[in-house]
């Protein structure tokens, strides 16, 4: 029968496999990441492949990835829900994303059914919050946190402590171009064993985007005087493409540097 404008409505389905890839092995609550997505088949139209993302303790939120027609695949972003308030010391938090839906407003009145593999990536939480006006943001956690206490910073500005993460803001005012280092100290070391960290470094564009670089590697708990963890390099080119508004554009290289 026909529907609203005269679409054909029928009981008939059709399944459409669907292959899901994260397209970034971390990530963190209330970003989003990059994902890639195929199925089996084209259509004639554009079609929408909705995915979810769901974390270990079963929240979820769902994101819609276009795929052109006449295609097969597409990519786009996945929302990941949002931070609990749980403390940034887990870093073997995972998370899935898979597809659970794929429309196509073709009018020939198929439900069309998804059969969706899944792809995992690590999750961590905490994360640093952005810069309105631009910079850089950081946020820095370990396994033993609630043993050691670590501290980080740069050129003298240090961290602030929110047990057991720890934050560092670097807003563009602050920073010439050149390289600055990011610095950890060890505070006070309880722990026996080698003990590893992840870095998150979040370049904030004065257009809302940002960037995302996560670092890790393992704290030798031998180290007791303060040492670099990374080296973040600015360059500032000048667009004048508008001659009557010229715009500053940073360019920032971030270096991991092993200790």
């Amino acid at each position: 029968y026909l529907g609203p404008f005269n679409s054909l409505v029928t009981d008939a389905t059709e399944e459409v496999q669907v292959s899901v890839t994260a397209l970034q092995d971390i990530s963190a609550e209330g970003e989003q990441i990059p994902v890639s997505v195929s199925i089996s088949r084209t259509f004639e139209v554009d079609a929408t492949v909705t995915v979810q993302v769901q974390t270990e303790d079963l929240r979820t939120s769902v994101s819609d990835i276009m795929i052109p027609a006449g295609s097969t695949s597409g990519t786009g972003l996945a929302l990941i829900p949002g931070d609990q308030g749980e403390e940034f010391s887990n870093l073997d938090e995972t998370a899935i994303v898979e597809a659970i839906a794929v429309g196509a407003d073709d009018g020939n009145g198929i439900v069309y059914l998804p059969v969706s593999d899944e792809d995992s990536f690590r999750l961590i939480n905490g994360f640093p919050a952005s810069i309105a006006t631009g910079g850089i943001t950081m946020a820095f956690a370990w396994d033993t946190a609630f043993t050691d206490d670590y501290d980080i910073s740069y050129a003298g500005a240090s961290g602030a402590t929110a047990n057991p993460i720890e934050t560092l803001s670097v807003p563009n005012a602050n920073f010439e171009d050149g390289t600055l280092d990011v610095v950890c100290d060890p505070f006070a070391i309880a722990a026996e064993v080698d003990v590893p960290y992840v870095l998150v470094i979040r370049v904030n564009n004065p257009d809302g985007t940002s960037e995302l670089t996560f670092l890790e590697g393992t704290l030798d708990t031998d180290d007791t005087a303060a040492f670099p963890l990374a080296s973040i390099t600015r360059t500032t080119t000048v667009d004048n493409s508008n001659p009557d508004d010229p715009t500053d554009v940073f360019t920032f290289v971030i270096e991991q540097i092993e200790d």
